[in-house]
């Protein structure tokens, strides 16, 4: 070796391999006490430190023609693929939107116990316990005691029961999925995924009705089963049709029976676009139909027809009395569902249907004078009445 210049070479060679190492044990070190280390930026810190040592001490290689940066890089555990100047930046940016979101999350759960901590009631008498009152464990999970089972259990069924009793003091909505024959692989899974909607929409609705699924075929049966659909609550699954099912009837029921008690069975009203009748209002004496049909249109009167031949009394709902749409008038079951629910909370169509009803049909609430003229050509050209045989 060269004194002088050569030995400013080698001390600076040396001093890599030392920081090297030391960078590594401190990274091991921060590693067991849960901390993240970013070895990218210390690459890309640590040769920007080398060029411009380089610069400063007027060393450019060595004798075998390698730079002290080259030497300090070649410090990367072995079989390591070595990363261009961006490739560096890029990982450090990485690295920086990875440690950020690793932040918001811890302060996310901290937020969060202090919320729990500070929402749970606080018993001025030290002597006297809550054993039903969830505690915190260290690491921030909500630990029930295990006494608290039952408690829970008897939560659950007094839910459940107001849940039924909401349900019983309401119309009944009937699905009718006797219509296998007419959908393929897509129309079906369509139909699925509208009846998992419309069991969300009924359990979270502030005026729930009882829920029946008539005329289950296997395919229908396969696609829900991954939902556990046979566990769902105030829902009655069968295979038959709906007019064999003793809580139905073709005619008008009385509210209650000659001895006094409650009449439990409703009249069955199925929903269809080609009905002359409209509704004015909704009867909870009644059970609407609506029909599982996903078919784009392609079978016009299937279920106008069906209902004829059953001798169930048709009609539709008051959406072309009340808006236009500048677009299809296609709704699909869970539209009609939510639209039936919502007229029991607010007793209003206008604000049920503009509810639901999505923006990208354009509707147009119709004011009183365009009400007295809708038999006008405008009008007749736009069906916009709710029948579920339509897909959207």
């Amino acid at each position: 070796m060269q004194q002088g210049l050569g030995g400013c070479e080698v001390t600076f060679e040396v001093c890599c391999k030392i920081i090297a190492r030391l960078v590594t044990k401190l990274s091991h070190r921060l590693q067991d006490h849960q901390f993240v280390f970013s070895v990218p930026r210390l690459l890309v810190c640590s040769r920007k430190l080398s060029i411009l040592t380089q610069s400063k001490l007027g060393i450019t290689m060595d004798a075998e023609g390698t730079s002290s940066a080259e030497l300090f890089v070649a410090e990367t555990p072995p079989g390591a693929v070595p990363v261009s100047r961006n490739q560096q930046k890029r990982l450090i940016k990485e690295e920086h939107r990875r440690l950020s979101k690793l932040r918001k999350k811890e302060e996310s759960k901290k937020r969060k116990r202090e919320e729990k901590s500070v929402a749970e009631p606080q018993d001025d008498d030290d002597d006297v316990v809550d054993n039903h009152t969830p505690a915190l464990s260290e690491e921030g999970k909500v630990v029930y005691p295990p006494h608290d089972a039952a408690a829970k259990k008897e939560r659950k069924q007094k839910e459940a029961e107001e849940f039924a009793a909401k349900c019983a003091s309401n119309f009944s909505v009937i699905l009718d999925c006797a219509w296998e024959d007419k959908h393929n692989e897509s129309t079906m899974k369509s139909l699925t995924q509208q009846i998992m909607f419309c069991y969300g929409i009924n359990r979270k609705h502030e005026c729930p009705a009882a829920m029946y699924m008539t005329g289950v075929g296997p395919q229908v049966t396969t696609n829900l089963n991954k939902s556990n659909f046979s566990n769902w609550q105030g829902v009655t699954i069968t295979s038959e049709e709906y007019i064999a099912h003793p809580h139905f009837s073709l005619e008008p029921q009385p509210a209650q029976n000659s001895d006094g008690s409650t009449n439990n069975i409703k009249q069955l009203v199925y929903l269809t676009s080609d009905a002359e009748e409209t509704l004015e209002t909704l009867d909870p004496r009644c059970a609407y139909i609506i029909g599982g049909i996903v078919d784009r249109n392609r079978h016009k009167f299937a279920t106008f027809n069906k209902a004829n031949a059953q001798n169930v009394r048709v009609a539709k709902l008051p959406i072309k009395e009340n808006f236009a749409l500048a677009a299809t008038h296609i709704l699909t079951v869970n539209h009609v569902y939510n639209i039936l629910l919502n007229y029991a909370k607010y007793q209003d169509w206008v604000q049920a249907i503009k509810e639901v009803m999505p923006s990208r049909k354009g509707p147009v609430e119709k004011g009183g004078a365009e009400k007295e003229g809708e038999e006008d050509a405008g009008a007749d050209n736009v069906d916009v009445a709710a029948d579920a045989d339509y897909k959207e």
